[in-house]
């Protein structure tokens, strides 16, 4: 009888791991995706203020616009079925999304000199959406061979 309560005991301290671990990596791709959709808002803002001076910049607005509302939304999805113990589909779309940040990223601090002012921080932006994709993949491997 004290080997059914021991091992009852040590699945409850397991299954309370992987729900504080699963609620760390949907809170990290939550921060991401707040973290694209102020990037998508400084950088759609200011494709509109110059979108006075010349009109193709109107066009590269509604893209960001959409690029950013996009990713936002795949960081959002991938963090609830993070939560809801999907954590292989979730891990995806958190990893997509943190892709889509870290080359937006890239793409205003070198081409389009936008975040350069950010300096070292602008490349660290993507990094919660990523963690929060490779920590959910792993979270999915590490749940198989536990079982």
């Amino acid at each position: 009888m004290k080997t059914n309560f021991g091992i009852r005991y040590n699945q409850f301290k397991a299954l309370l791991g992987r729900e504080r671990y699963a609620l760390i990596v949907a809170a990290l791709g939550l921060l991401g995706s707040i973290n694209i959709l102020f990037i998508g808002i400084h950088a759609t803002t200011l494709y509109l203020h110059l979108a006075v001076l010349n009109r193709s910049f109107l066009a590269r607005a509604y893209i960001m616009g959409a690029i950013a509302i996009a990713s936002t939304l795949t960081l959002v999805f991938g963090s609830y079925l993070i939560l809801r113990g999907r954590a292989g589909s979730g891990g995806a779309f958190n990893l997509t999304g943190g892709t889509i940040t870290l080359m937006l990223c890239y793409y205003f601090t070198s081409a389009f000199p936008l975040l350069r002012q950010l300096g070292l921080i602008a490349y660290l932006l993507p990094a919660p959406a990523l963690f929060s994709g490779f920590l959910a993949l792993f979270m999915l491997r590490s749940m198989l061979e536990y079982f």
